[in-house]
């Protein structure tokens, strides 16, 4: 605090602060000008003046900027933001969220987070409709793994596979083969998963021009990973589920091209890492992502808009339910008062 001129302050007002934030502070300083009536002592003349004004320039912190603040605290407790991360969040830590979840959505550039989420949420709709009994949703590379998040908070089997530059006539080194082996066995997509599961596996990405179809399920089918392509894996891109030849969903051409063609703001929002096939080899960054990956008890690790657009996602799944579950209800309620007039 400062004040103008040689005086000393004698007064039990402080200035106003919003307590729900207050242990959330950070360092941001605004300075803000302010007149306070109190008694004031002028230590050049060694006297009390009453009834004067001082000026007092003081610090203050915008509500916007504490509510951020208190998000990163909660975010910050762990690197990742996942279904177990959204259970173990209290009521407080939930209201201060959806209250900053607005304010987030509006900082996004192409506003495409409302897209992304009707996106995730008719995908989710439509597979639900067509495997009934369960499925294991494998996302290839950075595009689809929004949808594989939306389902991962629905409580579905989804396994992320990162991996870039595997284009036409890719040649995968042995080096590269051993490492992706590792990493598909610590997420659990085995050879005898593929063997011994009940449930489709369904392997994904937004496919342009078919290279990373072909190539990615090269890899697979290698002697080393041995999963084959058949009746119980198969592959499908976004590209063919959004034109309905699956029978997913529906989606207007211009719809899934703005988002993944134009804005790539499904790339935006992952911590799904890009790590190319063809550079790899040891000592390379996609090393040093596995290495961190495996140090961190299998985790890529999540930034702050990554960690928050997984809590929009997680609450929209939330709400949806507890919506569904009313609908039922009532249902059910309009069902027996029709069965109790016979």
């Amino acid at each position: 605090m400062q004040i103008t001129g040689n005086y000393q302050i004698f007064s039990n007002k402080v200035p106003y602060t919003n307590h729900r934030y207050q242990n959330y502070r950070n360092h941001s300083q605004y300075p803000v000008q302010n007149n306070i009536n109190c008694p004031i002592y002028n230590t050049s003349s060694d006297q009390y003046i009453k009834n004067k004004t001082a000026q007092i320039a003081f610090t203050a912190i915008p509500k916007e900027l504490e509510l951020k603040t208190a998000v990163e605290n909660i975010l910050n407790r762990n690197i990742v933001f996942g279904p177990k991360e959204y259970k173990n969040l209290s009521k407080e830590d939930l209201s201060i969220l959806r209250e900053f979840k607005h304010t987030f959505s509006e900082s996004d550039v192409y506003h495409s987070i409302g897209t992304i989420i009707w996106f995730a949420r008719n995908f989710s709709k439509g597979i639900h409709e067509k495997y009934p009994e369960g499925f294991t949703l494998v996302a290839i590379g950075r595009s689809p793994a929004f949808l594989a998040k939306y389902l991962e908070f629905q409580g579905e089997d989804v396994k992320y596979c990162p991996i870039s530059n595997i284009r036409c006539n890719t040649e995968f080194s042995p080096y590269f083969v051993q490492a992706y082996k590792k990493y598909l066995d610590s997420i659990g997509l085995t050879a005898d998963l593929a063997k011994t599961t009940k449930k489709p596996i369904i392997v994904t990405d937004y496919v342009y021009n078919g290279c990373t179809r072909r190539n990615f399920l090269k890899l697979l089918s290698l002697p080393e990973i041995g999963i084959e392509i058949g009746e119980k894996v198969m592959f499908w891109s976004i590209a063919d589920i959004v034109s309905a030849s699956t029978g997913i969903c529906d989606f207007p051409k211009n719809t899934y091209r703005w988002l993944f063609d134009e804005t790539m703001a499904e790339k935006r929002y992952t911590s799904i890492p890009s790590i190319s096939a063809i550079s790899y080899k040891e000592g390379c960054l996609g090393e040093e992502k596995f290495n961190k990956y495996y140090q961190n008890g299998n985790k890529f690790e999540e930034n702050f808009d990554t960690k928050m657009m997984n809590f929009i996602l997680a609450d929209t799944v939330y709400w949806d339910a507890v919506e569904s579950f009313a609908r039922t209800r009532h249902h059910s309620n309009l069902q027996q008062k029709s069965s109790n007039n016979f």
